[in-house]
């Protein structure tokens, strides 16, 4: 009786067991693709030209975060500081739907090139809002007159 239920389970094992070796083999190799695919070429697959891309709105990412604090910092006024962080924040919200659509949603056809151009759009927009907080930070008027 022992031996029949332990060759019904045994198959079953061996089965799971080769099942798990299998997607554990492919999550190493998707895993090492992504590592490798993290690299920046500009002159590269399209793979590590999208890491470029991500590269480029991480620097202009925290040269904006710098500013921002930059700009806070030098704000006395707890008022001017709120509306700045309103301001900051919806301009997130505002240059991430701009992006979509100017590049459309993410589908299974959009192709490889949309993280470029999606990350692109977020750059340059970001970018503009480098040189809006520059322009606050230049001037030196009294606090409510340089809120451009």
């Amino acid at each position: 009786m022992m031996r029949s239920r332990l060759r019904n389970i045994a198959p079953f094992s061996l089965f799971r067991l080769s099942a798990l070796c299998a997607t554990l083999g492919v999550a190493f190799i998707g895993f090492v693709a992504f590592a490798t695919a993290g690299e920046c070429r500009r002159d590269g697959t399209q793979s590590e030209i999208n890491a470029c891309a991500r590269d480029d709105l991480a620097k202009a990412d925290a040269e904006l975060n710098a500013l921002y604090k930059k700009q806070m910092t030098r704000l006395t006024d707890d008022a001017n500081k709120k509306t700045l962080h309103a301001a900051q924040k919806a301009w997130v919200v505002f240059r991430d739907a701009s992006c979509l659509y100017e590049v459309g949603e993410r589908t299974q056809t959009s192709g490889s090139i949309w993280p470029l151009l999606h990350l692109d759009c977020k750059t340059a927009f970001t970018n503009k809002r480098v040189q809006e907080l520059k322009d606050y930070l230049k001037c030196t008027a009294p606090e409510d007159f340089c809120l451009l």
